[in-house]
């Protein structure tokens, strides 16, 4: 099933995440925030979730949590490669989960859903929903 977005979407990438702000370069990876119809935040992360990555998503799922959001979709689906860094952040993720009223649903495949089993495996927390895509 596909996000029905309304309202405004904003990619959230800086000079530490990886871009090259002097111009010419792309960023390696992306983080975008936007919102359903039904008022969830969405959050896409695209390209390489490293480090850096994983430190702007788990600001950005704080700042949801300490904001009152209901519920959160993380969408993993573009991305391209991941890292011990990238796993770590999932699972915070899934925890931050208790801390949202609806949860947090992750949309997921290919490497995307590699990552979510295995925060399942390193952490045995429960889901709060899988939802996967081909």
């Amino acid at each position: 099933m596909k996000s029905q977005y309304s309202g405004k979407s904003t990619a959230v990438c800086t000079a530490d995440d990886g871009l090259d702000t002097s111009g010419g370069n792309v960023a390696k990876q992306v983080l975008t925030v936007g919102s359903r119809m039904d008022g969830a935040v969405v959050i896409t992360m695209s390209g390489d979730f490293d480090a850096a990555a994983a430190r702007a998503l788990l600001r950005t799922m704080a700042t949801a949590a300490s904001a009152g959001v209901t519920q959160v979709e993380l969408d993993l689906c573009a991305v391209t490669t991941s890292s011990k860094d990238g796993v770590r952040a999932v699972t915070a993720c899934r925890r931050l989960s208790e801390q949202i009223p609806d949860g947090v649903s992750f949309r997921v495949s290919g490497l995307g859903r590699d990552m979510l089993l295995a925060s399942v495996a390193q952490d045995r927390a429960p889901l709060a929903m899988l939802r996967g895509t081909a």
